[in-house]
């Protein structure tokens, strides 16, 4: 996970009291943020594609796969943002935050990859996203932040699952 500025990572004025430290609150409102980032551009990547898929053979369901998985991101973007909220700092939330909080990046090429290749890498997403949750689970767990761990696991099953759908596709 890439190293989240001191300038990005502000904290309320009054910390809340929830039984973890003030050290463990930011280490793990920085997780999030990278978490956050990630899923934010995995969003802004599958939204793309959806709006510009082109299948010979499976426009239809591709499209609404589509949709259906940005959907699903929108929604962990806005619970992931409102855990950090509950941590007492402040989310990210501009398009360059996302870019510089983020490990994922969007295709290089101005040209819209076709209906493969945007599997293959939503794919690639999907699983990075999901070994990153998993590794943050595992340092949450150190910290004694089960709430957070719980949640975390709770989005790990969703790119997992994601990820699977996508490998089907490509059968």
């Amino acid at each position: 996970m890439k190293k989240i500025s001191a300038h990005l990572l502000i904290p309320d004025k009054i910390q809340p009291n929830i039984g973890l430290s003030a050290q463990t609150l930011r280490e793990v409102s920085e997780l999030l943020t990278n978490l956050l980032a990630d899923e934010y551009i995995l969003y802004s990547k599958t939204k793309y594609y959806h709006w510009n898929i082109k299948s010979l053979l499976m426009f239809n369901d591709l499209h609404k796969f589509l949709d259906d998985l940005a959907e699903k991101s929108s929604q962990s973007v806005d619970k992931l943002a409102e855990r950090i909220r509950a941590l007492g700092f402040r989310s990210i939330g501009t398009l360059q935050e996302f870019i510089d909080c983020s490990s994922l990046s969007f295709d290089k090429t101005p040209e819209v990859p076709c209906d493969v290749d945007m599997i293959k890498n939503l794919l690639a997403d999907n699983e990075h996203v999901a070994r990153s949750l998993r590794e943050a689970v595992d340092i949450i767990d150190q910290k004694k932040d089960s709430i957070t761990s719980n949640f975390l696991q709770d989005l790990a099953y969703h790119h997992e699952k994601a990820a699977w759908m996508l490998r089907s596709n490509l059968v």
